[in-house]
C-alpha cells in the first residue's frame, strides 16, 4: 500500500514539474519588452523649456521584438528610436521631448510602445512634473466673440514677471493680420506689461484667425504669441443654410429639422410668416430669445414627391432691409406617396 502511495505522489510531482517546464519553455519563445525606468520625473521646469529624456527598450523575451508604433501626446514628440528590431537580451533608446510652453501646474503624459510583445502589446512610458510660470501670459489666446465688423473693440492681456531674478523687456509687438492692431504698455518697467489688442475695420463676416508676437529680449523666452480670433456676424445669422433630407431621416422619426434665425446687426422684432416648400410640411416658429428664432419642421411619413424640385422656405419679418429669407429645401432620394411605412391611399 506504502508502495502505491509513494508511486501516486511521485507521479504528481512530476506533472506538475513536466507542466512547469512547458509554461517557462512556452514563456521564452516569446518576446518580452520591459522599461526598467518607465517613468521619468522631470520636477519643477519653466513652462518656457523644453523637456528631453531618453527611455530604455530591453528585450527579455528569446526571441527578436519589433517596435511597431509609439503613440506620443500633444506637444510630446519621439526624437529618436535607436532601432526598431531588438533581439533578445538586447536593448535599444527611445527619445523624447515634450514642450512646456502654455503648461502650468502638475504635469502628466503617457507615451504609449506597440510591439509584438503577445503579453503586454503596449507597454506604458510616462513623463511627470511641474511647469513653471516665469513669464504669465493672461489671458493665453483673445477671442471677439459675435461682434460687428464696423466697430472696433479692445481686449487686454497681462504680461507679468514672476521670477524675480528675470528682468524683461519688451522689444515690440506684430501682428500678422491686418485686422489686428497691437499696442503695448509698461505698467512696471521689467516686470509687467499690458498688451492692448483692437480690431480693425471693415472685418469680413465669418471667424478670422490671426496671431500677435510679442518680442523680448529674454533668451528662454523671445517670443510670446497670443493668438486672437473674431466671430464677424453679419445682418442675420441663419442655421443650418439649407436643409437636406432623405426617407431615412423620416422614416426613424428622428428630431425635428429645425432653422435658427438670430439676429445680427440688423435686429428681427417680429417673423411674420412662414411659406413651406409643401403643403404636407408643417411649420412652427418658437421664440429662443428677443433676438432669436426657431422654425421647426414637421415632416410626416407620407407626402408628394419632392425629389430634384427646386424648394425653399420662405420667412417673412418686419424688417425693412430684407422681406423675405430664403432657405434652400431639397430630398436627396424620393419620398412617394408609396412609403414603406404606409400610403395615402384608401
Amino acid at each position: 500500500m506504502k508502495k502505491i502511495v509513494t508511486l501516486a505522489l511521485l507521479s504528481i510531482i512530476g506533472l506538475v514539474l513536466i507542466v512547469r517546464y512547458n509554461q517557462k519553455v512556452t514563456t521564452n519563445v516569446f518576446p518580452h519588452l520591459v522599461c526598467p525606468k518607465a517613468t521619468y520625473c522631470f520636477g519643477n521646469k519653466s513652462n518656457t523649456n523644453v523637456v528631453t529624456h531618453r527611455f530604455v527598450l530591453k528585450n527579455q523575451g528569446s526571441s527578436s521584438l519589433a517596435i511597431q508604433n509609439v503613440k506620443t501626446p500633444r506637444k510630446c514628440t519621439t526624437k529618436i528610436l535607436s532601432h526598431n528590431i531588438i533581439k533578445p537580451g538586447k536593448e535599444a533608446t527611445l527619445d523624447v521631448q515634450l514642450d512646456l510652453s502654455g503648461f502650468r501646474g502638475p504635469i502628466y503624459k503617457k507615451i504609449l510602445v506597440k510591439s509584438n510583445d503577445p503579453h503586454q502589446p503596449w507597454l506604458q512610458l510616462s513623463l511627470t512634473g511641474r511647469a513653471v510660470e516665469k513669464i504669465a501670459v493672461m489671458p493665453s489666446k483673445v477671442s471677439f466673440l459675435e461682434i460687428m465688423g464696423d466697430v472696433i473693440i479692445q481686449k487686454t492681456v497681462d504680461i507679468l514677471v514672476k521670477d524675480p531674478n528675470i528682468y524683461l523687456t519688451l522689444n515690440k509687438a506684430v501682428s500678422d493680420s491686418p485686422y489686428f492692431e497691437p499696442e503695448l504698455r509698461t505698467a512696471t518697467k521689467g516686470k509687467s506689461y499690458q498688451l492692448n489688442i483692437r480690431t480693425v475695420p471693415p472685418l469680413p463676416e465669418g471667424i478670422t484667425n490671426g496671431i500677435i508676437r510679442v518680442l523680448t529680449d529674454n533668451k528662454d523666452c523671445p517670443v510670446l504669441a497670443v493668438p486672437v480670433k473674431a466671430d464677424v456676424i453679419g445682418d442675420l445669422l441663419v442655421y443650418p443654410d439649407e436643409i437636406v433630407l432623405s426617407s431615412t431621416d423620416i422614416s426613424i422619426n428622428t428630431d425635428k429639422p429645425y432653422v435658427v434665425i438670430i439676429s445680427g446687426k440688423k435686429k428681427i422684432i417680429e417673423i411674420t410668416d412662414v411659406i413651406s416648400p409643401s403643403p404636407f410640411i408643417k411649420t412652427k416658429v418658437v421664440p429662443l430669445s428677443k433676438d432669436a428664432y426657431k422654425i421647426e419642421l414637421n415632416i410626416p411619413l407620407v407626402m408628394e414627391n419632392l425629389n430634384g424640385r427646386n424648394l425653399h422656405i420662405k420667412v417673412k419679418t418686419d424688417m425693412n432691409f430684407t422681406e423675405e429669407i430664403i432657405i434652400p429645401f431639397r430630398c436627396s432620394v424620393p419620398l412617394r406617396n408609396e412609403h414603406k411605412y404606409g400610403n395615402n391611399k384608401e
